[in-house]
């Protein structure tokens, strides 16, 4: 048996406190569910050459009460030109952004822009400018749909003449559109000459009875870079019983803005 000891894991140092108090954006809030809210307050942040470690208080509200308050450190990793790569939770190795929603990441990501430019005097360009386009691929459950509502630039954009709630672009002439309402609806639809040229509905959330009792019907959808389109069908007592009955897969030809079933 070897008596050669397991070489520790490195433990990254910071060592030059910074203070948040008169940073600009230095709260936000995140959605977790209905009703739940939590609030970020950076308190202090530390830095080494590279990457800033930020000591954040959290508070959660459930229906605007606090419920209770903690702290959590987070690592912000930017590269030689002070572009964010990545942020980890401290104790954590996977990428913290990839398990947020659209919503959070995007906080999380206009917050490492003003650190940056506190720290730097210079902008991360973590984000885009225009915050209705995002970056595919996308998954419909992980969008908080609410938190994009239609510019005015496209207010002409309807479905049988009923006006969509809330809007995403993911694409020149290509847009996601929310319906509220009993009945949740989401499409995909293209634009040609400056005129909606094809739909499909993708994502649904209804309550139908049945002799059984209610039954939650579900569309979700998972859109690729590559512009395929997954479909899932599901039914159950709620979200997190239902059982996919089917998947359909969908593409956009991006020479005819034509969405084609596979």
């Amino acid at each position: 048996m070897s008596n050669e000891k397991e070489p520790k894991e490195l433990i990254e140092t910071f060592d030059n406190l910074v203070t948040l108090d008169k940073m600009k954006g230095n709260s936000f809030v995140l959605s977790c569910g209905s009703g739940c809210a939590m609030t970020y307050i950076a308190k202090q942040a530390e830095k080494n050459l590279q990457n800033v470690k930020v000591k954040f208080n959290v508070d959660v509200y459930i229906d605007e009460t606090l419920s209770e308050s903690y702290n959590e450190s987070y690592v912000f990793y930017y590269d030689s030109s002070n572009q964010l790569k990545n942020i980890k939770r401290v104790g954590e190795k996977e990428d913290f952004l990839s398990s947020q929603s659209i919503n959070g990441q995007n906080s999380f990501k206009k917050f490492a822009d003003d650190l940056s430019t506190m720290l730097y005097g210079k902008k991360s360009s973590a984000i885009q400018e225009n915050e209705n386009v995002i970056n595919l691929p996308i998954v419909g459950s992980k969008i908080e749909i609410l938190d994009y509502p239609v510019p005015a630039k496209y207010n002409n954009i309807n479905i049988d003449g009923e006006i969509p709630s809330s809007l995403l672009e993911i694409n020149e002439n290509i847009f996601i559109i929310w319906f509220e309402g009993d009945t949740e609806r989401w499409y995909l639809v293209t634009f040609k000459n400056n005129k909606m040229f094809d739909k499909l509905l993708i994502g649904k959330s209804e309550t139908v009875e049945t002799e059984n009792g209610t039954t939650d019907n579900y569309i979700d959808f998972k859109i690729e870079k590559n512009f395929l389109i997954t479909l899932n069908y599901s039914s159950g007592k709620n979200v997190d019983s239902s059982i996919i009955q089917k998947t359909e897969k969908y593409q956009i030809d991006k020479t005819n803005y034509k969405i084609k079933r596979l």
